[in-house]
Formats: C-alpha cells, sequence, structure tokens
C-alpha cells in the first residue's frame, strides 16, 4: 500500500499541470449555474441571486496538497419589450492545484438576453429561448517555485529530486482574455418544467502556458445540459439532469437526480436529495470514477447544498473512498421584473 500511495502522489505531482489546463466541473453543477451556461444568467425565480460553490477534492490523499475550487457569482434581471427580459451577471472563479501549486483566478461578465417564445391563454405554459455571453479575463500563476518536472524524476532511485534541472524557463504568471456563450430553452407550466442547453467555452483558445517560449493554448470546451422538475404527487417533485462536456481528449458527464418535498405547496421552505453519478473517459474506454451523494435544504430565499463523490473506481484503494466535498450557497431576493406568472424552471 505505501508504495501504490507513492506513485500515486508522484503521478499526481507530475499531472498536475495537465489537470490545470481543464476546465473544474462541480458535482452540484445544477447550483451554480452562469457557470454551467452562460445563458443561465438571469434565469431564476426572483430579481436578484448571489451565490457561492465550494469543491475540495483528493484531500484524503495529500491533505496540504488537495485541488480545490471557488467560485462566487451575482445575476440580476431587467424586464424589457414585455415579457422578454434582460439579464446581467458577475463571476469569479479561483482553481488551485496541488503540490506544484498551480493557480487559475477568472473574472467574468455575463450577458443574457430571454426571449419570450410562447405562452397560453393563463400563461400557465411558457417558453423561452436564453442567448449568453460571458466576458473576461484570466491569470495563471505559480504561487511558489514548488513546480515539479518529470526530468527531475531519478529513474535508479525512484524518486523525485528537485535538485535536478528542469531545463524549463518558468513565468510567474500569464495574462489573458476569456471568451464564452451559450444558448438555453426552456419550457414550464403549472406541475413541470423543461430546459435544454448547450455552451461553448474558450472561444478564442487563450494562451495558459508558464514556461517561457512555448504556448500551451486551452481547448474549447463544448457542453450540453438537460434536465427538469416534474410532480410525482403532492408537494414531492423529481428534479432529473444530465450534463455532460469535452475538452481536447477530456470528456466527462455527471447524471443523477434530486428530489424535492416542499412542506406546504406555494411555501419556500423545502429539502432535496439525490443521487448522481460521474462518467469519464479512460484509455480504456468510459468508466464511473464517482457515485454522488447530496442534499439541499431551502430556508425562504437561501438554499445551502452539500455534496460528497464517494470514489468507486481503482483509485478508492489509496484515497480510502474519499473523493470530494462540495459547499454552495444561493440567496435570492426580489420579485420577478417579469410577469408574476412566469416563471422560471428550477435548477
Amino acid at each position: 500500500m505505501g508504495n501504490v500511495r507513492k506513485i500515486f502522489i508522484f503521478i499526481f505531482i507530475f499531472c498536475s499541470v495537465l489537470i490545470n489546463g481543464q476546465d473544474a466541473v462541480f458535482s452540484q453543477f445544477y447550483h451554480n449555474p452562469i457557470s454551467t451556461n452562460s445563458a443561465l444568467t438571469g434565469v431564476f425565480n426572483g430579481k436578484n441571486r448571489v451565490g457561492t460553490i465550494y469543491r475540495n477534492q483528493w484531500y484524503s490523499v495529500e491533505p496540504n496538497a488537495s485541488l480545490t475550487t471557488t467560485d462566487l457569482f451575482y445575476d440580476s434581471k431587467i424586464n424589457v419589450l414585455k415579457n422578454d427580459f434582460l439579464g446581467i451577471g458577475i463571476m469569479l472563479f479561483d482553481d488551485r492545484a496541488g503540490l506544484a501549486e498551480i493557480a487559475k483566478t477568472h473574472g467574468y461578465l455575463n450577458l443574457a438576453y430571454s426571449k419570450h417564445l410562447y405562452n397560453n391563454k393563463y400563461r400557465e405554459l411558457n417558453q423561452y429561448l436564453v442567448f449568453g455571453a460571458q466576458f473576461g479575463y484570466g491569470v495563471t500563476y505559480l504561487k511558489s517555485s514548488g513546480f515539479l518536472f518529470g526530468s527531475q524524476f531519478d529513474k535508479l532511485s525512484e524518486t523525485v529530486d528537485p535538485s535536478l534541472p528542469s531545463g524549463e524557463n518558468l513565468l510567474t504568471s500569464k495574462v489573458y482574455p476569456d471568451i464564452n456563450t451559450g444558448l438555453v430553452w426552456y419550457y414550464t407550466s403549472r406541475k413541470s418544467t423543461l430546459y435544454l442547453g448547450v455552451a461553448v467555452s474558450h472561444l478564442n483558445r487563450p494562451d495558459i502556458s508558464l514556461v517561457d517560449g512555448s504556448v500551451d493554448r486551452l481547448y474549447m470546451q463544448y457542453s450540453g445540459l438537460i434536465g427538469g422538475e416534474f410532480s410525482l404527487v403532492d408537494n414531492l417533485s423529481v428534479l432529473p439532469a444530465i450534463y455532460f462536456n469535452a475538452e481536447g481528449q477530456v470528456m466527462q458527464g455527471v447524471l443523477g437526480t434530486n428530489f424535492r418535498y416542499e412542506y406546504y405547496e406555494k411555501d419556500k421552505n423545502a429539502f432535496r436529495i439525490g443521487i448522481w453519478t460521474r462518467v469519464t473517459n479512460t484509455i480504456s474506454g468510459f468508466s464511473i470514477p464517482d457515485i454522488i451523494f447530496s442534499t439541499i435544504l431551502e430556508f425562504n430565499d437561501i438554499e445551502l447544498g452539500l455534496s460528497y463523490d464517494v470514489t468507486v473506481s481503482n483509485l478508492s484503494a489509496v484515497n480510502g473512498y474519499k473523493g470530494a466535498f462540495e459547499l454552495s450557497l444561493i440567496y435570492i431576493w426580489g420579485d420577478n421584473p417579469e410577469y408574476h406568472s412566469l416563471k422560471c424552471p428550477r435548477f
């Protein structure tokens, strides 16, 4: 077990730059809307929304070198052209990767336009098409000189030797522009909702290389989202969803469902419990590395979420089935600027 753990930690160190080159995917993607798809800016029942989500991964393997990701966002909407509305938001994203101490920080301005397509006579059935975009800057930087390269691995002793020359001239930081876009269609009725979305990130393929004289461009990320909410019995509904994305050679998806129980009809106090799974591609095909358990507590205008990833792949022998945990918080206030009978889907 000791040798397995050492080998895993070395791979973890050696590959952290590659991990950092891919976008983080939250298990609670449904509770982190404007990061999941820019077209979800302003798509909520209320006037203003502020939220945050924090993810910590691999802490059980190396507590001082876990992967941590934090997202903070605010969005609002303005009623325009009768039933259409404009969503405006900002988002800050921070990602810190392992022993190599690489960090990424992004800041975005979000814009989205919701076009009303249809409603019936009593406004119980509604359809919207939403186009969104994110414009911002990112910075990738090294927190210290602790970065290690494959050339510093001593094959004879099978150990990492930081004193060996890396042969690389590292920059301390790299600033770059970043552009993302998305499209979402959704349908709402009195007892059900359905939504479909697609998004493309890093349209300009920014260069994030920290090695002087070299170029390392981010792949464009393509993602798809489908889900909804469907009433089962009084006060109980199910919220299934699938979120899939592909970036370069990496593909992964999160799929599953939450069950929501509302204490009283039209009450804002409710709780959700759910089970999800993550599917990723490997050299030998697709695999399921995690089973995810989640819960969300709703208190009036506040939503508090918690999820835990249980590792079920071969890595469970190293991390003891302890994959990652996430904490999320959303606060919504103010009345809808559009007609009160026009409702947005619940994610």
